[in-house]
């Protein structure tokens, strides 16, 4: 039987009406808990001031992960209420705490809204609070106009500090599973959880087809122990699950520097195709 490990969590937090993010519109650097990477790659981030209406579409639930790991991606699936459609409306991300937000243009309209959020490498230990808003289809990035503000948290697992993390995420039910081989030859996968160097994956994402389920995978091998030399990752179409197009992406981090990100998508006629390679590289 496969396994998983991360459990799924759906949460109904009260709007926080007196939150804001930012305050000077500087423009300056993203930082904190979430990096430009994932969905937020194309949007944009500003330290303008950000506080929640009182009235209007909001999100009202969130289906993820509970826990994450730093320079890895999360899935989240967002649902709303106070309108049948989204799509031409601004998303506002924030973390709260942490000034500035992202502002990302919705361009999908049937429920739930997926998110890939990549967490930063910067990211501390412990529980973050993220924090999300509709606009009212009125505002801008600069000028934005949201509704309530619904929260959730993330804890970022204390896994310590790591030689070599690689990270999968994906938006869609279907099943994608992560390889990595190390210098030895040994795989870590769903069937070969963890390897003699070390080694480990630390859930199966989505399968067999669990529409519940969470969709990313990390694979990881703790300080000091992974082994010099050469890497390949690949992935493994394993179930479509009757998707049409499954987008992922795939983040390495190299001691615990900045993750280099790999997107790509798979569709029916990869299901019984070869595995995918998307990268290799030395370590150290």
């Amino acid at each position: 039987m496969r396994w998983k490990g991360l459990i799924l969590f759906l949460a109904a937090c009260a709007p926080e009406e007196s939150q804001s993010f930012g305050t000077s519109c500087r423009g300056g650097t993203p930082g904190g808990t979430l990096a430009p990477n994932g969905s937020l790659g194309d949007a944009t981030w500003t330290d303008c001031n950000l506080t929640a209406g009182t009235e209007g579409a909001a999100f009202t639930e969130v289906q993820g992960p509970q826990v994450g790991v730093p320079g890895a991606g999360v899935h989240f699936d967002l649902t709303w209420t106070g309108a049948d459609e989204i799509a031409g409306r601004y998303a506002y991300v924030a973390v709260d705490g942490e000034d500035g937000y992202y502002a990302d243009l919705v361009t999908l309209g049937p429920q739930p809204l997926g998110f890939d959020f990549v967490l930063s490498t910067d990211a501390g230990p412990g529980v973050h609070v993220l924090v999300a808003a509709l606009d009212d289809g009125t505002g801008s990035p600069n000028s934005p106009e949201p509704g309530p503000f619904f929260s959730w948290p993330i804890s970022i697992a204390a896994f310590g500090e790591t030689d070599v993390l690689v990270s999968l995420s994906w938006a869609t039910e279907a099943d994608v599973d992560l390889h990595v081989r190390d210098p030895a030859g040994d795989e870590v996968s769903w069937e070969t959880p963890v390897v003699a160097s070390g080694g480990e994956l630390d859930n199966d994402g989505a399968s067999n087809c669990g529409g519940d389920a969470i969709r990313t995978e990390d694979v990881y091998w703790p300080a000091d122990t992974a082994p010099s030399g050469a890497y390949s990752v690949f992935l493994d179409y394993y179930d479509d699950c009757g998707v049409e197009l499954t987008d992922y992406q795939v983040t390495v981090a190299l001691d615990g520097g900045d993750p280099a990100s790999f997107a790509g998508s798979f569709g029916p006629d990869d299901v019984d195709a070869p595995d995918r390679v998307v990268t290799e590289f030395e370590y150290p």
